[in-house]
C-alpha cells in the first residue's frame, strides 16, 4: 500500500470558519491514516459537462509510467526465469497470491479506497458550505483541495493494481477542474466557484458509492482482472470457479466467474447454491483429505472448476450432470524444501500408478485405496506447492466424456494448470 506524504498547510492561516479549520487541520496528517473513515450514503447523479473526462473511463497511463511498468514486468520475468520455477508453479503462485490477497487484504483495500474518495469529497463540501454562506475561499484552501485530490488520483492502482488494471480516471477529472477552480477563486466569483465545487464534489461522491466500487472491485463473485489468472482458454465454454481458501487465520469461500455480464450473485436465482455449501464441502473434503499434509503448510485451496455449456435463462445447478466439473487441490508450504518433504510423505502413503504427461507437464498418477471408493488423482510437487488435480472416485480409463464429447481432462485443460512446457 502506498504511504501518502503529509500535507503541511497551517490551517489557521487558511480558514476562519471553525468547521473548515477542524476538517482541513486534520488533513495535515498522513492521509493514509484516514483509511478507517466511514462511507456516507450515496448521492444522485446530475448533468455533467461533456468536455470533462468521464472518470468511469480507464485512466490513461503516461509514457514514463508505461516504461517503468514494462521494465518492472521484464524484471519479474527475469526473476521467474532465474528461480528455475516451472510455468505450472508460476501460474499456481499467481492464483494463490490472489486468493490470499482476496481473503486478507481486499476488505482493507476497499476501505482505504472509499476513505480516500471521502476525504476529497468532505474537503470539497466544506468549501461549498463557505461559498453558500457568501464567504470567500482562499488560494491556500484551493491548494489544499487540489493537493489532497492529487494524493489520491491513482488510489485505484495503488490499492488494486496488482490484480485489476481498469480504474476510474481521477487524474483527468482533477486536470479538468483545477484551472476553473483556481480562476473562480482568484476572481472572487463566489457563485461560480460554488458551481465548480459542487460539480467536482458530485464526481467524487457518485463514484465512491458501494454500487460503483462493487462494479469495479467486486467482493463476490470475483470477476474482471483476476479471472485471467484462472483460465487458459478464453474461447471455450464459460467457467465458474468455486473456491475454498484456508490459512491460519480462517477460511474464505467465494465464486470466481469468467463472464461478469451474464453472471448474477449466487444468492440470486442465477446459481442455486452458495460456494461450498455444507453438502458440497463435505464431499470435496472427503476427496482432498487423503492428499493433505499439514506440516509446515501455510495455506490450502480447494478449487472446483465448473464448465457450463448451455446457460439459457435457467438457474445453474453447479452439481448437475449438465455441468462438467473437476477439483484442484493446492497446498502451499513455507519453502520448496517443505513442499518436497510433504510430497514424499504422500508418495509413501498413496499408491502410484506411474508417471503421466498431461496438461503440458509431468504428473504422478495416485490412488487412495478404499475398496470400491478409491480416490484417483494426478499429483505433483512444484516449488512451494503440492498440487492434486481432477480428484475422483472414477478410474481414469472409465471416466465419461464431457457434455461436448471432449476427453475427461479437457475441463482442467482450460485452466492455469494447462502449460506449454
Amino acid at each position: 500500500m502506498v504511504m501518502y506524504a503529509c500535507l503541511n498547510y497551517r490551517t489557521e492561516d487558511l480558514m476562519n470558519h471553525t468547521r473548515r479549520k477542524l476538517l482541513l487541520g486534520g488533513s495535515t496528517l498522513s492521509i493514509a491514516a484516514l483509511a478507517g473513515c466511514l462511507r456516507p450514503g450515496s448521492l444522485s447523479d446530475s448533468e455533467e459537462q461533456s468536455a470533462i473526462p468521464d472518470p468511469d473511463a480507464d485512466s490513461a497511463t503516461e509514457p514514463d509510467d508505461a516504461t517503468t511498468d514494462q521494465e518492472d514486468e521484464n524484471e519479474g520475468e527475469d526473476e521467474d526465469a532465474d528461480s528455475g520455477d516451472t510455468q505450472r508453479a508460476i501460474a499456481t503462485r499467481e492464483v494463490v497470491d490472489f486468493l490470499d490477497w482476496s481473503k486478507n487484504e481486499y476488505a482493507r483495500s476497499r476501505s482505504s479506497y472509499r476513505s480516500a474518495i471521502n476525504q476529497v469529497e468532505n474537503l470539497t463540501l466544506e468549501l461549498i458550505e463557505a461559498t453558500e454562506n457568501g464567504e470567500e475561499v482562499s488560494e491556500s484552501e484551493i491548494d489544499l483541495l487540489i493537493e489532497t485530490a492529487r494524493q489520491y488520483e491513482t488510489i485505484g492502482d495503488d490499492e488494486f493494481g496488482e490484480f485489476y488494471s481498469s480504474h476510474l480516471n481521477y487524474r483527468g477529472v482533477i486536470n479538468s477542474f483545477e484551472d476553473e477552480l483556481r480562476r473562480n477563486q482568484r476572481r472572487g466569483e463566489v457563485e461560480l466557484l460554488n458551481e465548480s465545487l459542487s460539480q467536482f464534489r458530485r464526481y467524487y461522491g457518485n463514484r465512491r458509492t458501494r454500487e460503483i466500487i462493487d462494479s469495479r472491485y467486486p467482493i463476490e463473485p470475483v470477476v474482471g482482472g483476476p479471472i485471467e489468472r484462472f483460465i487458459s482458454d478464453t474461447d471455450g465454454p464459460m467457467q465458474i470457479f468455486e473456491v475454498m481458501y484456508r490459512d491460519d487465520s480462517g477460511t474464505q469461500t467465494q465464486m470466481v466467474h469468467e463472464d461478469p455480464e451474464s453472471f448474477r450473485r449466487y444468492d440470486d436465482v442465477r446459481i442455486r447454491q452458495s460456494p461450498f455449501d455444507h453438502t458440497s464441502a463435505e464431499t470435496d473434503l472427503e476427496y482432498t483429505n487423503p492428499f493433505s499434509s499439514s506440516d509446515f503448510r501455510t495455506s490450502e485451496a480447494i478449487i472446483r472448476i465448473h464448465r457450463e455449456h448451455d446457460l439459457g435463462g435457467d438457474p445453474i445447478d453447479l452439481r448437475a450432470e449438465s455441468v462438467d466439473s473437476a477439483i484442484v487441490y493446492i497446498q502451499k508450504y513455507e519453502s520448496a524444501t517443505a513442499a518436497e518433504m510433504a510430497y514424499q510423505e504422500l508418495q509413501g502413503q498413496l499408491v502410484s500408478e506411474g508417471e503421466d504427461e498431461r496438461w503440458g507437464s509431468s504428473w504422478e498418477k495416485m490412488l487412495v485405496p478404499n475398496g470400491s471408493d478409491n480416490v484417483y488423482a494426478h499429483l505433483a510437487n512444484d516449488s512451494e506447492y503440492v498440487i492434486a488435480v481432477d480428484l475422483s472416485t472414477t478410474p481414469w480409463e472409465n471416466r465419461p466424456q464431457t457434455v461436448d464429447s471432449e476427453n475427461w481432462d479437457s475441463v482442467v485443460a482450460s485452466t492455469w494448470i494447462q502449460t506449454e512446457e
